[in-house]
């Protein structure tokens, strides 16, 4: 009986020890390595990979470790190909990320090991980086005053955009001196990327004639200047004529369902009534409202009231157009704003923790929290729903659009088997809560 038991012992023994042979037992840990964003040929430390061996008993020889994508990132295995990995240990692997243009890139970082059954395996896992550049847009390359009587002031608004994904740093905005034309704007020394500024150009002819100029804008990207065309006429008094208080309004960015207005004042410059046909507004999300008559007197004025009230997020732009009787007619007012939300998002969506014995603690696994929305995200809470699952953050209570923070999740089982619980994360996305869905079974050890 007793040799019957020794054998059966003997068999257990083997199974197990088989078993946890030829089971995978390299990772590598995180997957996806995300690197630093980089500007168009700029080297940036990506952080290292670690590679893992989790058999609990048995060493692996790794064969060989290679990246995909060897013209923007650069892998330095060192310390880890050709080598014998123990049980239990790790070797890290570094990466860099060089890119040669501007965008998004992905690729993978592949490795090859053998077991001691000579079984050949492979593990990869994800690098990915974003290169960076400022890009230009412009409402308007060309702006036409029309006629303007003479000593007077019409300005004209032209919308400047980062459409990339870089800061634009901007050295100067000017119009030659001594020209009929000047120029403001609010755009300062940086333009962030997603953002726009607005730039007023004025136009108030001394003389009766035709006037022609540039305005030049000086910045570091890569179509630097960019040049507006200027032309207006300055004409006689004797005619009816307007002045519009300002031609542009930059409502600036306003959260979904709320409302903004602002106001422009009419005045009636010229020597002969001013008789207005209609003030209209381009459509939603902006309308406009008047207290205007049929007909202005020289320097009588009115108002006109515009309201932008964003439904969805995105950029807007929009006009104000007058039809009356002066001689540049008809005028528009040019109208800009930005509905914005925030929008939490948790990558992965879902976490498999495997095997864990009883008692212990897993390793940690990474959840990355995104406000991939346009405004700042403001967190409430951040938890899960059972106890042998638990979280710390680096996210705080706000996060900034386009950025990310990291959760980290341990799984604890205190009893054997399947378990499952949320990850939730409350803010004031419109679709708060998010969730990531957590899966483990607690095994002995």
């Amino acid at each position: 009986m007793r040799k019957k038991v020794m054998v059966s012992l003997f068999v257990s023994v083997v199974l197990t020890i088989f078993s946890i042979t030829a089971e995978a037992a390299i990772r590598l840990v995180p997957d996806p390595l995300v690197c630093p964003n980089a500007t168009e040929g700029e080297e940036v430390e990506c952080g290292t990979f670690a590679l893992q061996n989790t058999n609990l008993l048995l060493s692996i020889k790794v064969q060989s470790i290679t990246i995909g994508d060897t013209e923007n990132f650069t892998l330095d295995a060192s310390a880890c190909a050709g080598t014998t990995l123990k049980a239990k240990k790790s070797c890290p692997l570094y990466v860099t990320f060089s890119p040669q243009d501007v965008g998004g890139y992905s690729t993978r970082v592949n490795t090859a090991y053998t077991t001691v059954l000579s079984r050949k395996k492979n593990v990869s896992a994800g690098v990915s980086g974003l290169a960076t550049f400022p890009i230009v847009r412009l409402s308007t390359n060309d702006v036409p005053f029309g006629d303007q009587t003479i000593n007077t002031s019409q300005r004209q608004y032209v919308k400047m955009e980062n459409i990339g994904n870089d800061t634009l740093n901007i050295s100067s905005i000017t119009v030659p001196l001594g020209s009929a034309f000047s120029v403001e704007d609010d755009c300062g020394d940086t333009l962030a990327a997603g953002n726009y500024c607005g730039i007023l150009i004025y136009f108030e002819p001394t003389e009766i004639d035709d006037y022609v100029s540039t305005l030049e804008i000086v910045d570091d990207a890569y179509d630097s200047p960019q040049q507006i065309a200027l032309s207006g006429a300055g004409i006689s008094a004797g005619n009816a004529d307007i002045n519009i208080e300002k031609t542009y309004i930059n409502f600036g960015d306003i959260a979904l369902d709320g409302t903004s207005t602002d106001t422009i004042t009419l005045t009636s410059v010229g020597t002969l009534d001013l008789d207005i046909t209609s003030i209209t507004a381009s459509g939603a999300p902006f309308t406009q409202t008047n207290d205007c008559p049929a007909s202005l007197s020289t320097d009588e004025t009115c108002t006109v009231t515009v309201t932008f009230a964003p439904t969805v997020a995105g950029s807007y732009d929009g006009t104000i157009t007058l039809v009356d009787n002066a001689t540049d007619n008809p005028q528009t007012i040019s109208l800009s704003g930005k509905g914005v939300s925030p929008n939490a998002t948790l990558i992965p969506g879902l976490l498999d923790f495997g095997n864990q014995t009883i008692g212990k603690s897993s390793m940690d696994y990474e959840v990355l929290l995104v406000n991939s929305g346009t405004s700042a995200l403001t967190i409430s809470d951040i938890s899960t729903s059972s106890s042998i699952y638990t979280q710390t953050n680096s996210c705080g209570t706000t996060l900034e659009a386009k950025q990310e923070c990291k959760i980290l999740v341990i799984f604890s089982p205190t009893e054997t088997g399947a378990s499952s619980a949320t990850l939730t994360v409350t803010s004031d996305d419109p679709s708060s809560p998010a969730e990531v869905f957590l899966f483990g079974n607690g095994i002995t050890g």
